[in-house]
């Protein structure tokens, strides 16, 4: 999303990554809305989550500005709530796999804070960011699927 590519020319390909990334966030922030009322949290958790998952996509939205790191932290704490609020949803749900799909998600993003903040494996991190970016989507996308294979994912409720 930089304005330079690296070879130092024009990244044309910028405004196709800054719409693709708001459809993510928009699409991120509506699975966020919904997943709790699905999961059947109580009233104060359920806005908890809601509300911590749409700041923090609404706040992503803005990730290709000069304040990129900024924007990735106060994010990231945003979605640290609806992460947890995910995790926990589920585990009630008794769906093992995606638990450990997402713990392994977890450990992605620890890797990728690890090459972020160290100097010597910097190299690494556009991959690993990357393959982080899809497992992550993947996740989400087979938890929106489960909800909508055990009829709890009301189509019309919207």
């Amino acid at each position: 999303m930089n304005e330079n590519a690296m070879n130092g020319q024009l990244n044309t390909a910028r405004p196709i990554a800054m719409v693709a990334m708001f459809v993510l966030c928009l699409t991120l922030a509506f699975f966020w809305y919904v997943f709790p009322g699905q999961v059947g949290f109580r009233k104060k958790w359920r806005r908890g989550m809601q509300l911590s998952g749409i700041i923090s996509m609404l706040t992503g939205m803005f990730i290709f500005t000069d304040l990129h790191d900024s924007i990735i932290n106060i994010a990231g704490a945003f979605a640290l709530v609806a992460v947890i609020g995910t995790f926990i949803g589920v585990y009630m749900l008794k769906w093992r796999k995606l638990f450990t799909m997402g713990i392994f998600n977890v450990i992605l993003i620890a890797l990728n804070n690890i090459l972020y903040y160290g100097d010597d494996l910097k190299m690494y991190l556009p991959t690993v960011q990357k393959i982080t970016f899809l497992s992550f989507l993947l996740w989400i996308g087979l938890i929106t699927v489960g909800l909508y294979r055990s009829k709890k994912y009301p189509v019309t409720r919207f």
